[in-house]
């Protein structure tokens, strides 16, 4: 009998493959279906993409989104079990994005932890001194922030990983961590859907490109995530295709040789989704990687845990 893994694997294999033919354009795939070559282009658009594409690629691709909507739900079903995930937005986030990823962790078994989402107050010009009072007066006695954060976007992440972390709730009451989230929203910095509950891992959803005058709104989101990622066992960001190139956070990160935080660079796409999850089940598992389609991406999904 074919077991339910095995049944679950075939599909994530099937569906890979027409997702990456379409990608590529052609009905022929290069290479393994997983792993992006140095023959096949990064994105479509991209280096190696024609410039118009034809009606026939663009119904290949309308055909791999309708597949992978389709069976992904059943691929990564179960894989995040156990885990508890709050996802957390920065401005240009689109909402469907959000909704998608919240769906997808669901059909992987996963916990939402809750929906925080940092607004332009946070990532664009900071008002440096008013954020660090508000930092420093909310910090739990007994959870003492990392001393080598110097930017007040590390320290919010730091704090928020601090009293949503599992792993710390011996040290935070749920009156503490209600009490940051809560300070933090009325003095303009977060927006909140419901009371946050204790995580093991996080999604940070971006948008996709920024112009080159976005100034700090890229480096801030990638600050939050690295300090959670700190005290978080996993920390996924994802954005729109576009988001692996310029100043945004996804292209930030893969900058970034040494970093803990993994990237997925088509949230918009049901590929994407998929992605997502399997990337933050990477994640808990100590491995870190870059997905997608876009400059920088290693694969264009990891491989089925």
């Amino acid at each position: 009998m074919v077991s339910f893994r095995n049944f679950a694997t075939s599909l994530l294999a099937v569906l890979l493959a027409v997702i990456l033919g379409a990608v590529l354009g052609s009905g022929v795939l290069v290479g393994s279906p997983l792993q992006l070559t140095e023959n096949s282009p990064k994105a479509v658009g991209g280096a190696g993409a024609p410039a118009e594409r034809s009606d026939g690629a663009k119904a290949r691709e309308d055909e791999a989104d309708a597949f992978a909507r389709a069976v992904g739900g059943r691929a990564v079903a179960g894989v995040l079990t156990g885990q508890s995930v709050v996802v957390i937005t920065v401005p240009g986030a689109d909402q469907g994005d959000v909704d998608a990823v919240k769906e997808y962790l669901g059909k992987a078994g996963a916990q939402l932890a809750g929906q925080i989402g940092v607004t332009d107050a946070f990532v664009g010009t900071v008002d440096e001194e008013k954020l660090r009072t508000v930092v420093d007066n909310v910090i739990p006695p007994g959870t003492p922030l990392d001393p080598k954060n110097f930017d007040q976007q590390s320290r919010v992440g730091d704090l928020l990983g601090a009293v949503l972390s599992q792993q710390d709730q011996d040290k935070v009451k749920p009156e503490e961590r209600a009490n940051v989230v809560n300070l933090l929203r009325v003095n303009g910095y977060l927006s909140v859907a419901g009371d946050p509950v204790p995580a093991s891992a996080a999604v940070v959803v971006t948008g996709g490109a920024l112009p080159a005058d976005a100034g700090d709104k890229g480096p801030a989101a990638v600050r939050l995530a690295t300090a959670l990622r700190a005290r978080l066992g996993g920390v996924v960001l994802v954005g729109r295709s576009g988001s692996a190139d310029g100043p945004s956070p996804v292209a930030l990160v893969r900058a970034d040789k040494g970093t803990q935080v993994s990237t997925v660079d088509n949230v918009e796409s049901p590929v994407g989704h998929v992605g997502t999850v399997l990337a933050l089940v990477e994640q808990t598992q100590g491995h870190v990687g870059q997905y997608g389609t876009g400059s920088g991406a290693s694969a264009v999904v990891p491989a089925l845990p």
